[in-house]
């Protein structure tokens, strides 16, 4: 058996697929993730795209639990894979339970799996987040030199 076709799936194929939406475009996104489901084509979704997807459903007045299980469920279709599965579907719950911004739930999801820590004046939502953070330092003027 050949390996299925892979491809990175763009936001609006999402988009299309969860909100059925559009009467051309969504049932060929469905069609698209059903090939996925039988394995006849491998759907790639990179971090930043879920950030879009997240903003978008966010300005179509989803809830934070309904952003969390539309993209929880659309990781779980066989075909359908998520890049650093791991740290998205950590930063969706620190997301819709924490209440911070899912861009900086993800990064700090990212940071802690790579042992990293985050650079952010961000207090309220690092704050939040199990995360190892700092505000970058502070400045220090350059002394001025005497003059003789």
């Amino acid at each position: 058996m050949n390996p299925p076709d892979t491809g990175w799936l763009d936001a609006n194929v999402i988009l299309r697929f969860l909100l059925n939406d559009h009467d051309e475009h969504s049932p060929r996104a469905k069609a698209l993730f059903e090939a996925a489901e039988r394995g006849n084509v491998m759907l790639k979704v990179p971090p930043h795209i879920v950030c879009e997807v997240v903003y978008i459903l966010e300005s179509q007045d989803y809830r934070r639990e309904d952003v969390y299980e539309a993209i929880r469920d659309l990781a779980q279709i066989r075909g359908v894979q998520l890049e650093d599965q791991e740290a998205v579907l950590q930063a969706l719950i620190d997301y819709r339970d924490k209440k911070a911004d899912f861009a900086d739930a993800l990064l700090a999801a990212i940071a802690k799996a790579r042992s990293h820590k985050v650079f952010t004046f961000n207090k309220h939502h690092f704050g939040c987040l199990d995360v190892s953070w700092n505000e970058p330092p502070p400045v220090t003027p350059p002394q001025q030199k005497m003059s003789l």
